[in-house]
């Protein structure tokens, strides 16, 4: 059955989702594209429910999937995810331009000198809608750093849908669970 967004928002109370927030989650397409008619957008319901009961992440799901630390990208009202798009469309908001610390991006930068990528994790509303693999870092000064992304590795799937947890506020772009190997592995 088919339900409106805002039908939909208190299904994903449970997420922790204000009305504004939930339908945000819901526009990037995590529970499917929605269906737009003349007075209103409609998501499925089922996907919608089944979205709701995901459980909320915890550090050992975090530890598990990304041993070595993650980035989480906090997607706002600005960036439009559309995960109904192709992949390099779908990559494109995760890809900044993020403000980002010299020793974030020379950890970066060394990662891919070395060949090796490190997971990103982009949220709207602190729910996880999508994962990639950071491959480099380009730009610098005002304008910020563009992350160049891929496609994420099976890491990402037992995440996606699930609530983060890591509290309110805090940089757009935020480092989880480094360590000293991530970039030397």
């Amino acid at each position: 059955m088919l339900i409106s967004a805002r039908e939909a928002a208190p299904l994903l109370r449970p997420l922790g989702l204000s009305r504004e927030r939930a339908r945000l989650v819901l526009a990037t397409g995590i529970a499917g594209a929605g269906v737009r008619t003349a007075g209103a957008l409609l998501y499925d319901e089922d996907r919608v429910r089944t979205l709701a009961a995901r459980p909320p992440l915890t550090p050992g799901d975090i530890t598990a999937a990304c041993p070595h630390g993650v980035f989480v990208a906090r997607l706002g009202p600005g960036h439009r995810l559309d995960l109904t798009l192709d992949a390099q469309a779908r990559l494109e908001p995760a890809s900044g331009p993020w403000a980002m610390a010299l020793a974030v991006w020379a950890t970066v930068r060394a990662a891919a000198f070395l060949g090796r990528s490190i997971p990103l994790l982009a949220t709207v509303g602190g729910v996880v809608v999508q994962g990639a693999e950071i491959l480099d870092a380009h730009g610098a000064g005002e304008a910020g750093y563009r992350l160049v992304l891929d496609e994420p590795g099976r890491w990402c799937e037992p995440l996606l849908g699930r609530r983060w947890l890591p509290g309110r506020g805090g940089p757009p772009l935020l480092a989880w669970g480094w360590s000293a190997r991530l970039a030397t592995g």
